[in-house]
Order: structure tokens, then C-alpha cells, then sequence
């Protein structure tokens, strides 16, 4: 068996590990919540873009860059994949009450 003063020592030891990963916990809530505030304020700017890229797409260009096209639209779709999954996996958090 442990002696007292080893013993002690290793609660304390845990303690301090239990409070450090709450602590890193709470930061990496904050970066994540500061990261969708971001893309949630970007995305007045995007579709904004979006139209503007939309009045200039013609015909004549989609032919001459077939595959930058498509894959701009696979990167479009990703994007909208990704933040919903994020808001899923935030709102699953909120509920169990892990905040």
C-alpha cells in the first residue's frame, strides 16, 4: 500500500491535471465560439461575392475552365457541410450540458 504522504501527492497531482483540462476546455469553447462568430459575420461578404461571381459566370467561361468551376462548387458545398456538422456537434454539446 501507498504511503499517506504519496498518496496525497497524487490526488493533488490529479487535482491540478482535472483543473488544467477544464481550464483548456473553457479556451477552446472560446476559440470555437469566436471562429463561428467569424464565418456566421463573413457570410453577408460571401454571398455578396456569390452574386457578384454569379452576374460575371457565363457560358463561354464554363467551357473554357470546365474543372475550376466544378470544383469551386464542391468547395461551396464542403464549406456548408462542415459548419452544419460544427453547429450539430456545438448544439449536442449545449444539450448533454458539457459547455
Amino acid at each position: 500500500m501507498a504511503k499517506p504522504r504519496e498518496l496525497k501527492r497524487r490526488i493533488r497531482s490529479v487535482q491540478n491535471t482535472r483543473k488544467i483540462t477544464k481550464t483548456m476546455e473553457l479556451v477552446s469553447t472560446s476559440k470555437l465560439k469566436r471562429a463561428q462568430d467569424r464565418v456566421v459575420g463573413a457570410r453577408p461578404y460571401a454571398q455578396a461575392l456569390a452574386e457578384v461571381i454569379g452576374e460575371l459566370y457565363s457560358p463561354e467561361l464554363a467551357e473554357r475552365f470546365p474543372h475550376r468551376v466544378i470544383q469551386l462548387q464542391h468547395e461551396a458545398e464542403v464549406d456548408q457541410t462542415q459548419a452544419a456538422v460544427v453547429q450539430q456537434q456545438e448544439i449536442a454539446r449545449v444539450h448533454v450540458g458539457i459547455e
